[in-house]
């Protein structure tokens, strides 16, 4: 019997893969997260910060070459401007004349500031039409301004080129006759002004000199100024004119409080509702209401006491009337009970050397010197003009019959060596 040798062989050991070190795979991982960082960071970039980045500069681009056309039309318009007689440009009168509207100055009154405003208007409809604002928008800062101010300011300034575009074309002509037109606005505006000014000094006549002769300089500033400094003066003579009226006010409030224990008749009162009843009524004699004294000797202090009735003025028992029907107190249509009158009600009186204080709607009491002692005459201040020397009185009366007798004239060429006393009325 054979034995045969059953020992198994040995088995194969297990396939297994090579082990690599842990060193490698982390920087293997490593790379892979920086890998996808870097690919998210792109991805953001280009879809988050490149479109602004090149969007903002498309807009700046656009805006600086609208900007810069705007500004090559705008230093023709003005070299044609000025060629045309104009001064300074168009751009900074039409801003002026904004400006100046927009001040509010009681200087300026609704009347001048709408014939101001058609006149440029006008002037600016020439120039080209609604697009003539782009010649004075402010500029935009391109470092501040966004991307949709950047737009927006470009659409504009874009659509008022080729208006702008067609001025220069036609220029001469076109642009000359904005300068005329600009300027006969202005002048209008100034000569309106003036003449308000002037209003005012007659209106508050009764202010301090010193500043009256104030406001008269700022008038005469804003009168001669430039465009461009039109504002600014205009503000000045409207800050001296508050000074005359306050000046004025302070004087009134001064001779109300000296009359307040004295006088019977209310204080203030119309004396714009005065002066145009005895404008009315100084050569058509009111006969219905009030008859006429002439025939009696002279109806100068009956048409003194109309006026005062206008202005608000109340009959008391010394001083009254029943109007044509009968015979008025001695107050009413006698120049000497007149003054005495005005005397008992407290008021103050100014002589021919000092007329400084004297306004539209006082009285003033005459005495002719050719006739001797006494009063002889009584009439309304109709109207004070300012001038650097002092101011020209002016009066309204019956018998003589006038709207405005100038005082000095009245005083030495109508009559001889006569005197004045003038009745400052609160």
């Amino acid at each position: 019997m054979v034995i045969h040798d059953t020992e198994r062989p040995e088995a194969a050991p297990p396939l297994t893969r090579p082990r690599r070190s842990s060193r490698r795979v982390r920087r293997r991982r490593t790379i892979v997260i920086a890998v996808g960082a870097l690919a998210v960071v792109l991805l953001v970039i280009g879809v988050v910060v490149v479109p602004p980045i090149v969007g903002r500069a498309a807009a700046v681009s656009r805006y600086d070459a609208a900007a810069g056309k705007v500004a090559e039309l705008r230093t023709q318009l003005d070299e044609a401007y000025t060629a045309s007689g104009g001064t300074g440009s168009p751009a900074a009168s039409l801003d002026a004349a904004d400006a100046v509207i927009a001040s509010g100055s009681a200087l300026v009154t609704d009347k001048a500031a709408t014939e101001f405003q058609a006149a440029v208007d006008d002037a600016a409809a020439g120039l080209g039409g609604d697009q003539t604002g782009i010649l004075t928008r402010p500029a935009l800062d391109t470092d501040t301004a966004t991307i949709a101010q950047l737009d927006a300011e470009s659409t504009i300034l874009e659509k008022g080129l080729d208006g702008l575009r067609d001025t220069v074309a036609a220029a001469p002509d076109k642009v000359a006759a904005a300068a005329t037109g600009i300027a006969t606005g202005w002048d209008g505006l100034r000569a309106a002004v003036k003449a308000q000014g002037m209003r005012v000094l007659n209106s508050y006549a009764d202010a301090q000199k010193s500043t009256e002769d104030a406001f008269f300089q700022a008038l005469t500033a804003f009168e001669s100024a430039p465009a461009d400094q039109a504002r600014d003066a205009l503000a000045a003579a409207t800050t001296a004119s508050e000074a005359v009226k306050a000046d004025a006010q302070a004087y009134r409030d001064q001779i109300t409080a000296a009359a307040a224990g004295t006088s019977t008749q209310p204080a203030g009162g119309d004396v714009r509702a005065q002066l145009d009843y005895l404008q009315t009524y100084w050569e058509n004699y009111n006969l219905a209401e009030w008859g006429d004294y002439n025939p009696l000797g002279g109806d100068c202090v009956n048409f003194t006491s109309q006026g005062l009735i206008a202005r608000g003025w109340q009959m008391d028992d010394q001083w009254n009337s029943p109007g044509a029907s009968g015979m008025a107190s001695k107050p009413w249509i006698s120049t000497t009970a007149m003054e005495a009158y005005l005397k008992g009600q407290g008021f103050v009186s100014n002589d021919n050397d000092h007329l400084d204080r004297v306004r539209p709607g006082d009285v003033g009491i005459f005495d002719w010197g050719e006739k001797g002692p006494g009063v002889d005459h009584t009439m309304t201040v109709s109207k004070v003009e300012y001038t650097a020397d002092g101011p020209v009185v002016y009066f309204v009366s019956h018998n003589s019959d006038g709207a405005n007798r100038e005082l000095q004239e009245t005083l030495f060429v109508q009559h001889q060596n006569s005197t004045v006393r003038i009745y400052s009325i609160p």
